[in-house]
C-alpha cells in the first residue's frame, strides 16, 4: 500500500504542488489527490514516476515509518 503521508511530506519538502506532480506523472490532479489521501491505489508505473520525481525509491513510498 502506498504511503500517501510520505508522498505528501516529500512533496512539501521539495516544494512540489499536487497539480504539478500530477502533470509530471501524467495523471489527473484528482487521481494524485486520491493517492496522497490513501483513497486509491496506483499501478507500479505511476509509482515509479512519482519516486523518480521525488528522488526516492519505490520502497520508500510504500513502507510505513515506524
Amino acid at each position: 500500500m502506498v504511503n500517501g503521508e510520505k508522498i505528501r511530506a516529500l512533496m512539501k519538502e521539495r516544494g512540489i504542488q499536487a497539480k504539478e506532480m500530477a502533470m509530471q506523472v501524467g495523471i489527473s490532479e484528482a487521481m494524485m489527490s486520491y493517492i496522497i489521501r490513501g483513497l486509491r491505489e496506483t499501478n507500479v508505473a505511476v509509482l515509479v514516476r512519482i519516486a523518480r520525481i521525488l528522488d526516492v525509491s519505490v520502497d520508500d513510498l510504500i513502507k510505513k515509518e515506524v
